[in-house]
């Protein structure tokens, strides 16, 4: 081979090297620009749906107010109520509710609970057992209802359970004699998201305010540390794609190291997986109690 002939082969390598580099260079790029595309559409439509499914919720949730707990027998109940009659008014007012209940915990509205003015908790419809602890240190909410008498809607994570809660107050003969809530807890948002989107769902719950807040027995019976982070928890009927849950599962420390800086921003945010040649895409919207506006937890979809 002459040098001629030398320097053209070389020449040519390095044109078709440079040419490579360029076109994996282009194609590189435009996939992540596609990727980009994708992760803020994802982020954008979760929104828009949890949005509806939310409003779903506080449509139900007034409607049930007005419909049934409204009405004069219950106010009258709740008027009557003195020191000496709780037991007995705790059991009129089951009484008189069980059907509605019932009805409504088919709406996915499975959090009732009546309160005195003083933030007392006199009845939790789903929870006959628990009553009488009062919920002022607990459940901002409620004590603005029933300081303000205007009702107030959002989330917070409460002593059983933690939900989206709508909060209203109660009269009579122009009276403040307490307040209600019918609300709707996490579990019940993330089925009906699921059903009616056809995806996976569930929430991170930030586990230093849980821990303060719950009851022990209902972190023990309905929470489990998260596969994110030790900062939050999720409940434990909580189901994941099992390719997806494998692949995290095998690599959790590498998912947590990607996930800290974007969790700790309290930002949404959405991510690319890859598991077994399959692309996933998971959203984190961020949620804010109804307080401070502070970030308590994460819906992921």
């Amino acid at each position: 081979m002459t040098f001629l002939q030398k320097y053209h082969y070389l020449y040519l390598s390095i044109l078709f090297i440079l040419l490579y580099s360029i076109a994996y260079a282009f194609v590189t790029n435009d996939e992540k620009k596609r990727t980009n595309i994708e992760l803020v559409n994802a982020l954008e439509r979760t929104s828009v749906e949890y949005k509806l499914i939310y409003n779903i919720y506080k449509k139900n949730s007034r409607l049930i107010f007005k419909q049934f707990v409204n009405k004069p027998k219950i106010l009258q109940i709740m008027a009557d109520i003195n020191t000496s009659n709780k037991d007995i008014q705790r059991k009129k007012l089951y009484n008189q509710l069980k059907v509605e209940y019932a009805l409504g915990k088919k709406l996915g509205i499975k959090l009732v609970q009546f309160h005195l003015p003083n933030n007392e908790s006199f009845l939790r419809m789903h929870k006959l057992e628990k009553y009488g602890d009062n919920l002022s240190k607990y459940r901002y909410c409620v004590g603005y209802v029933n300081r303000f008498h205007k009702p107030i809607s959002g989330f917070e994570q409460g002593k059983v359970i933690d939900g989206f809660r709508f909060v209203y107050p109660l009269s009579k003969d122009n009276k403040h004699i307490g307040s209600v809530e019918v609300s709707v807890n996490t579990q019940a948002f993330k089925t009906l998201f699921e059903n009616t989107l056809y995806v996976d769902a569930y929430f991170l719950l930030d586990k230093k305010v849980s821990m303060y807040k719950l009851f022990k027995d209902e972190v023990n019976n309905h929470y489990n540390d998260s596969f994110e982070s030790d900062d939050y928890l999720q409940t434990k009927r909580d189901a994941h794609d099992a390719d997806l849950k494998l692949y995290i599962q095998k690599h959790q420390q590498t998912y947590r190291n990607l996930l800290a800086p974007k969790l700790k921003s309290k930002k949404a945010f959405a991510i690319e997986i890859v598991a077994k040649g399959e692309h996933y895409i998971k959203v984190f919207l961020p949620i804010k109690n109804i307080k401070e506006k502070k970030v308590v937890a994460y819906f992921v979809s």
